[in-house]
């Protein structure tokens, strides 16, 4: 077997996004198999014998929309698509959960990664084996098989299930795994997570469960969770950003509730929580980007009204030079009588007021036309426009203005804290004021204080704090100058409004949804589905079997599956099932060397040993019917078909 480097990583792979490969040729004459881990998610294709997928893209198409042109029915897929969150409402995926029933996208998805891998001919001249999900509808094969046999007239097709690959491929390079051949395995992938319990080195169909949960459920949960915690940001908190976080700061606790109680701790939140930056906007460039849009919108306005003007001058034009050759002609000529009666004119004298009147209209409409250019100039060359000359203001005087600024501010404080102490009964401020109105009333016949002259009281400092404080029209005056401080400190100084970063407006905190939305693989409930978790369905799985069985398979347990790359999901695992198997059980965890990516090396690696052995050729095709196809040990069970079973009998 052909080995790279064991090290790669699937998010090194992407970085091939759309190379081209030609050695083709070179594969297909060594009896080369193409391997096809076709998963809902990511697809991952490569050659038998590598130890890495070759391309591996998102497994969907999009049909962007484009005008009526050549390019309408254009469809990207995969790498393709550089912008995934832009073209979300037009994304096409060929599977429904994890069968895949849409197969025009498939086509299109074969059509990619066939020329990426360099198939230069009219048909696919190697072997491919194609992974497919466990228990796959009969239908789903039968379109699968008649689009690579009809469409791509392969040689030879062989299926398998994903998981088993990993599991067959793990059981060779994981010692503790390699002696034994009873085991459950737990695959968790995008839409689903299947528990296939393992006896004798065989998939026990008739006891595999289904449990209907995977990845997109925890994602889906993290962005809504998000999204409420943060209404403010409901368009920045995106699917693409919510499966960087899951990728690389969620986990799964070890024990759930007592997480939650280590959180309550305000300084562990602060410490372990994490603040992710969302995409934003300068808003200088953003404002930029404003007046460039109105400047080019209001110069194609200009640009219309200029063709109107032009074509109403180009007639009046025409007529004008017309007229001009009719007054020219001789009066008593019959071709001027004619002409004149033609255009509805009975003398000379009504013929010069029209084209006085032609003139006019020609006048008004170049003086329209002068004026909508010297407008369109200012617009497209705004320094060629002369501007009042700015007032400047120097660092002293701006200094000045924030310091008035900041007096005035504190004033209002004041003055508000004191209108509060003065609404408060019994309070010091509260008699004050009762005596002050009492002397007001004293002294003038009114209740009213607003037209006594101050200067005639001999007032103290409270005193007079509280007549200011009394006095509405006060606040007002001094907000109306703070407003007036600011414009001028808005447009000449720059220290003002630079104190916060524009960046942290658009910061979210992850704290406990690092934890609490994987939590759901363990517990759908959290989400509202009626499903039980992965360790009560190994319960109730063994509790099906036998004891002697039992105690055979509750000792080893392989993990594989994008959706159990969390950290501490082994250890939440053997955790949940020591509290649930019986007392002294050994339990194991193995998981998958790269769990997303040992499904396709699985597969290659089978393929590699295995070039002739279990793959269905174009005469099995032709002559057992679409439905047939070969079984082995990664494979579903085939069972025959009525129409299968009948031309079986007959031959």
């Amino acid at each position: 077997m052909q080995s790279s480097s064991s090290s790669i990583t699937e998010g090194a792979l992407l970085l091939q996004n759309d190379i081209y490969f030609r050695d083709y040729s070179e594969f297909r004459d060594k009896g080369a198999c193409l391997v096809i881990d076709n998963g809902s998610h990511k697809c991952r294709v490569g050659w038998s014998g590598d130890q890495d997928p070759r391309i591996v893209f998102p497994n969907v198409t999009a049909r962007p929309r484009t005008k009526r042109t050549e390019l309408e029915n254009v469809v990207i897929v995969g790498n393709e698509i550089v912008n995934m969150e832009s073209m979300r409402s037009y994304l096409k995926s060929q599977f429904e959960r994890d069968i895949v029933m849409n197969f025009d996208v498939q086509e299109h998805v074969f059509d990619y990664l066939f020329s990426h891998m360099g198939v230069d001919a009219d048909s696919v001249q190697v072997p491919v084996l194609l992974t497919e999900t466990l228990c796959n509808p009969p239908t789903s094969r039968v379109n699968m098989t008649q689009l690579l046999f009809e469409c791509y007239r392969v040689p030879k097709v062989a299926y398998g299930i994903d998981c088993l690959f990993s599991y067959r491929y793990n059981h060779q390079k994981i010692p503790s795994l390699a002696d034994c051949q009873d085991c459950f395995i737990i695959n968790s992938g995008t839409y689903s997570t299947h528990v296939i319990p393992i006896l004798d080195g065989k998939m026990d169909l008739s006891h595999t469960k289904r449990i209907n949960l995977g990845g997109t459920h925890t994602l889906k949960f993290m962005q809504k969770f998000l999204q409420l915690k943060y209404s403010q940001y409901p368009n920045s908190i995106l699917q693409t950003k919510m499966q960087e976080v899951i990728e690389n700061h969620s986990y799964i606790a070890l024990d759930f509730p007592e997480e939650l109680n280590n959180w309550r701790d305000p300084v562990k939140m602060q410490q372990q929580s994490y603040v992710y930056q969302l995409d934003m906007v300068d808003p200088a460039k953003k404002e930029e980007q404003e007046r460039v849009r109105r400047r080019k919108l209001i110069i194609n306005i200009q640009n219309k009204q200029l063709k109107e003007v032009e074509g109403k001058i180009s007639p009046l034009y025409q007529r004008q030079l017309h007229l001009q050759a009719l007054k020219e002609m001789d009066e008593e000529s019959n071709a001027l009588q004619f002409s004149l009666e033609r255009e509805g004119i009975s003398s000379q004298d009504e013929l010069s007021d029209v084209i006085r009147d032609v003139e006019k209209q020609i006048d008004k409409l170049r003086e329209k036309k002068i004026q909508i250019l010297e407008k369109k100039e200012k617009i497209e060359n705004p320094s060629a426009s002369v501007e009042p000359e700015e007032k400047k203001y120097s660092e002293e005087e701006l200094s000045l203005a924030r310091s008035k600024r900041q007096e005035l501010l504190d004033r209002i404080t004041e003055r508000e804290q004191l209108r509060s102490e003065l609404n408060k009964r019994g309070s010091l401020a509260n008699q004050q004021k009762t005596k002050l109105l009492n002397r007001l009333a004293n002294i003038m016949d009114s209740s009213s204080y607003s037209s006594v002259n101050l200067s005639d009281m001999d007032l103290d400092a409270q005193e007079k704090k509280i007549l200011d404080t009394m006095d509405d029209t006060a606040s007002k005056r001094d907000q109306q100058e703070i407003d007036d401080i600011e414009h001028i400190l808005k447009l000449y100084d720059p220290l003002y409004g630079k104190s916060m970063d524009p960046a942290s407006l658009h910061q979210i905190s992850i704290g406990i949804e690092k934890f609490r939305c994987p939590e759901v693989v363990f517990r759908p409930t959290m989400i509202g589905l009626d499903q039980t978790g992965i360790v009560d369905t190994i319960d109730w799985i063994l509790k099906q079997y036998p004891e002697n069985i039992q105690s055979r398979l509750n000792h080893n347990f392989f993990v594989t599956g994008g959706n159990t790359c969390y950290p501490g999901f082994c250890d939440r695992l053997h955790k949940d099932l020591t509290q649930t198997l019986p007392i002294h059980t050994d339990i194991k965890i193995h998981r998958a060397g790269r769990p997303n990516l040992d499904a396709w090396t699985g597969a290659s690696w089978w393929a590699a040993s295995n070039p002739d052995e279990r793959f269905m050729t174009r005469s099995e095709y032709q002559e057992k019917g679409v439905h047939y196809f070969p079984e082995h040990f990664a494979s579903n069970i085939y069972y025959p078909q009525k129409k299968d079973a009948s031309s079986s009998e007959e031959a």
